[in-house]
């Protein structure tokens, strides 16, 4: 996810938890409450980025082992590696989707 996503989903967010605060020509009061919807969406995101970020991060890991355990196994049968091929594929394009490469 990258840092314009991340603000998008926030400004998504805080206009789901207070939509009314986002009118047109806001006043003060509008803008008040347009910064606490904000900082509402930015606590409740942040921690489920944060959680993503950690599960991605065990993603690339759990790739990359898996990875380097095929490198190094040549006597692997061709049965073994079309069973785990379509599994590798997946979580690279995962991986890929969150902006991080296989190889991270």
């Amino acid at each position: 996810m990258t840092e314009d996503d991340h603000e998008r989903h926030i400004a998504d967010a805080a206009r789901i938890i207070d939509q009314y605060a986002f009118g047109k020509n806001p006043n003060e009061a509008m803008l008040r409450r347009q910064q606490i919807a904000t900082r509402k969406a930015t606590d409740i995101i942040g921690v489920q980025r944060a959680v993503i970020e950690e599960l991605v991060g065990e993603l690339a890991l759990a790739h990359k082992q898996i990875a380097d355990m095929l490198a190094i196994s040549s006597t692997l049968s061709s049965n073994f590696q079309n069973e785990l091929g379509p599994g590798i594929q997946r979580r690279a394009e995962l991986l890929a989707r969150h902006g991080r490469t296989p190889d991270d």
